[in-house]
């Protein structure tokens, strides 16, 4: 079985914000959201999560948060960079740990073991 990975980038600027939100968007924010442009999703087809994190922009987020839906079963994971700034990896196989864990709890460094199939950038400006 092929282990399959989707990410995608999710910047919330812009559209998604009245004028005086937009405002508060950070000088910080406004970098990473130029960096991550720049970024080539096709050289991580096929390499490990844990390569694409190794990229000294994309380490440094704050937290990470598993979304399993339906309940306890693991579909994506969102790593937080800042209260507007996120990257949503949705996951479609898992080789390194059980995909559903009624406690919602699974090991992130397991996840890093698993490999990249699809990358998508998208962000809102």
């Amino acid at each position: 079985m092929k282990a399959s990975i989707v990410i995608s980038l999710v910047l919330i600027s812009s559209v998604c914000f009245s004028q005086a939100e937009r405002k508060s968007l950070t000088k910080s924010d406004s970098l990473l959201i130029e960096r991550i442009k720049k970024e080539k999703p096709n050289n991580y087809i096929g390499k490990l999560l844990g390569d694409y994190l190794s990229n000294e922009l994309l380490k440094k987020h704050t937290e990470w948060l598993p979304v399993d839906e339906p309940p306890g079963k693991l579909q994506a994971i969102i790593l937080s960079y800042s209260d507007k700034v996120w990257v949503e990896i949705i996951v479609t196989d898992i080789l390194y740990q059980k995909k559903f864990n009624e406690n919602m709890k699974w090991n992130f460094n397991l996840l890093k073991k698993e490999k990249i199939y699809i990358i998508k950038y998208s962000w809102e400006e």
